[in-house]
């Protein structure tokens, strides 16, 4: 358990050391409300929202077990560092057993697609990864800490879900997570049932696990980085007939709700006059007439880690 505890630590400091890696995903927090309202109230976490914040990390793991665990066979496992501690007959079914791992990753990343889906949700892409493995051991300690990470983040989950059989479906997946876990951890040497209950832990927590093997992710949403500061008060698009339009970030926070600073900029269009456009309201002026106008706003916080959002401003 030291051990397994060190390496998650290790992560999160890793993590908050450095910029955040680009996430395109739109889960994990990035609520969208008017851009011509001010006041605004952060709109509640729903499920569609706690199931793409789950089906990000299964996407993670299944793509753990698909590039990196397909590298290794049985012989490798039969001369993995503990090999000499459970003999010929764990060691014998190591690799099938793994692959049956990878199976059940990608059928939680399908179940969760058709849950999203049937709550009238868009299901967040896979992103591209980097898990830095050279030998099966390094393999064999990502996955216990990939799959222990997958128990805690259910577990902090859980509680958030409202449906009832939506919060079914998750603990029976949060269950399968256990028993890798375990099985992984047996096969690093490390006690299966560690302590009599397990520790959930937050989003921000997890995402600052998971973000060391993010490389980049597609753009799926008004946001890029959800890993970064959370962006609240964009519409990705606004149609008006006022050639003023007023905007107001202010209830956009760090991930541990600290201030972030903001830059707004326009992209692409029709010519157009910002003002504030270092706060977290800013106007701006369609000085062209009518026609289309693209702005993005970016977001930092006080560790570096940034925050980016569209808005198409349609002036008719």
């Amino acid at each position: 358990m030291n051990g397994q505890q060190s390496q998650l630590n290790a992560s999160r400091r890793s993590f908050f050391a450095k910029t955040a890696l680009l996430f395109g995903a739109s889960a994990f927090g990035s609520q969208i409300a008017s851009a011509q309202q001010t006041n605004l109230t952060p709109p509640p976490i729903n499920d569609v929202d706690i199931l793409n914040y789950a089906l990000a990390l299964e996407h993670l793991e299944a793509a753990f077990y698909v590039q990196v665990g397909n590298r290794f066979t049985a012989s490798d496992y039969a001369n993995n560092i503990y090999a000499p501690i459970f003999g010929s007959v764990i060691n014998s079914n190591v690799a099938s057993y793994v692959a049956a791992i990878r199976d059940h990753e990608l059928a939680h990343v399908q179940a969760i697609r058709s849950l999203i889906s049937g709550l009238n949700g868009t299901p967040v892409s896979a992103c591209t990864y980097t898990f830095g493995v050279n030998d099966v051991n390094d393999f064999l300690s990502v996955a216990m800490a990939l799959e222990n990470t997958g128990v805690m983040a259910y577990d902090g989950a859980l509680a958030l879900l409202s449906n009832a059989d939506v919060k079914q479906a998750a603990a029976t997946i949060a269950t399968v997570e256990a028993r890798h876990a375990s099985y992984l951890n047996v096969l690093n040497g490390q006690l299966p049932f560690p302590s009599a209950f397990d520790s959930p832990k937050s989003r921000a927590e997890i995402l600052a696990i998971a973000a060391r093997y993010i490389s980049s992710c597609p753009g799926g949403g008004p946001t890029s980085n959800p890993v970064g500061p959370i962006l609240r008060g964009l519409n990705p698009s606004v149609t008006t007939i006022d050639r003023d339009v007023a905007f107001d970030f202010s209830k956009s926070t760090a991930t541990d709700g600290s201030a972030v600073s903001f830059l707004f900029t326009q992209i692409s269009g029709n010519w157009a006059g910002i003002t504030g456009q270092r706060t977290s309201t800013p106007t701006v002026l369609l000085v062209s007439g009518k026609g289309v106008y693209v702005f993005e706003v970016v977001l930092t916080d006080e560790m570096g880690n940034t925050q980016r959002g569209r808005t198409t401003v349609t002036y008719n």
